[in-house]
């Protein structure tokens, strides 16, 4: 059975949001990721209620830095990781299960599962060390974009996550309620 339509993040703020960067970027997320500024919008209530840090969304990064990025890795970024750059640098969610930074693009060294894939960010899927990489070794698809894998190091393995970061992103956050 579909899922009925989210409601946009602009039916969901509270007083607290208006006016913020924060705002502006979760306004600008809801065009290219929907259930992901879903879930940054339903969450700020919860973390101002029980006085806890909230999810961490960092200030954007221009469009100079992430061609130097790409540069840097010598590979082309793929668009919807772009496109997410543009509007945050970087994220920490769910108290750290997920975290990722422009600075913290690297490959993957010889001889781990996942040698030569670009790690993006960590994610503690199924361990405390998981990584999240696009697997650049085909170069980028039809859509300009790389498949998402996920690095378990206790394993050690890499398993197929999404077929793009915009994939990759509405999916990793929980449905909380939906």
């Amino acid at each position: 059975m579909p899922s009925a339509p989210l409601p946009s993040p602009q039916a969901r703020w509270t007083g607290s949001y208006k006016g913020t960067m924060r705002h502006s970027q979760i306004t600008a997320l809801e065009k290219q990721f929907p259930r992901f500024a879903c879930f940054l919008a339903d969450r700020r209530p919860v973390f101002v209620r029980l006085g806890l840090p909230g999810d961490k969304l960092l200030p954007p990064v221009s469009v100079e830095e992430i061609d130097t990025l790409e540069a840097e890795v010598g590979v082309p970024l793929p668009t919807s990781y772009r496109e997410f750059l543009g509007i945050a640098r970087g994220i920490l969610l769910m108290g750290g299960e997920v975290s990722m930074y422009d600075t913290g693009l690297f490959f993957r060294p010889e001889p781990l599962p996942g040698a030569g894939m670009l790690c993006f960010a960590d994610f503690w899927m199924e361990d405390d060390g998981g990584q999240v990489l696009f697997d650049v070794r085909a170069g980028l698809n039809g859509d300009e974009e790389y498949p998402v894998l996920y690095y378990a190091h206790d394993v050690p393995a890499v398993t197929p996550l999404a077929a793009s970061f915009r994939d990759w992103l509405e999916r990793v956050v929980p449905d909380e309620g939906r």
